[in-house]
């Protein structure tokens, strides 16, 4: 993962980045790593492992079924994504 403030690389289960001291923990960071679109479930993942704890690839999965139910049940999982997209902050 990339630190949102200075774009240099941290550890994924890091809350604040030693050298500028950015607060990483409370953020939602879009994903490059683990994305397969444009890397919104992977970043709500990765942000509920470092907040919950567990393995950021279980919250990945619940992130993306959760997304495919909105989309399936309400038709607005599409919407809400690309929304997520735009709200969240970018490396």
């Amino acid at each position: 993962m990339k630190c949102p403030n200075c774009g240099k690389e941290i550890a994924d289960d890091s809350k604040y980045y030693e050298f500028c001291g950015t607060n990483i923990s409370l953020n939602i960071i879009l994903d490059d790593t683990n994305k397969i679109w444009l890397g919104v479930c992977a970043g709500e993942g990765s942000y509920y492992a470092r907040k919950w704890g567990g393995k950021p690839e279980n919250w990945i999965t619940l992130s993306r079924i959760n997304y495919i139910l909105l989309s399936l049940l309400f038709g607005m999982g599409l919407l809400v994504y690309i929304i997520a997209y735009f709200s969240y902050k970018k490396h």
